[in-house]
């Protein structure tokens, strides 16, 4: 059994927090069935269409509905049998809030199941157009 396979490789990767890096080594234990996506970029489908005539009310849509045109994923990990899993990595001195986090000295609010929420549904919706079926978490 070999570790699994990083996307991009530990020493092409670029971490954006302690959480990230200890994440990323642990995830090192998995075998090589799984592949982990570290920092995974991601533009929604639709995005194509904000060039066009009608680039105000789409953009605009996008934001009622809370939604954004771009975002990244923390890791994806993948496997043949289990699927996909989103995960968002939070690290620094946050206090709960119900299912939010407020940091402790800017008491900006963060909301990580939302937001690795709007990942999977992302990943789900890209994987669709392409046909592919597979279980997400």
């Amino acid at each position: 059994m070999n570790m699994a396979v990083f996307l991009p490789e530990l020493k092409d990767a670029c971490f954006k927090s302690e959480g990230e890096y200890k994440l990323f080594n642990t995830l090192a234990a998995l075998d090589d069935e799984f592949t982990v996506v570290h920092s995974c970029p991601w533009l929604r489908p639709s995005v194509n269409r904000i060039f066009s005539q009608t680039k105000h009310r789409y953009i605009n849509l996008f934001r009622n509905n809370k939604k954004n045109l771009t975002g990244e994923t923390d890791f994806v990990i993948t496997h043949p049998k289990y699927g996909i899993l989103c995960i968002e990595v939070k690290t620094g001195d946050y206090h709960p809030l119900g299912a939010r986090f407020v940091h402790a000295k800017d008491r900006h609010i963060i909301d990580p199941l939302d937001q690795v929420k709007n990942n999977a549904f992302t990943t789900i919706d890209l994987l669709e157009q392409k046909q592919i079926s597979c279980p997400v978490g």
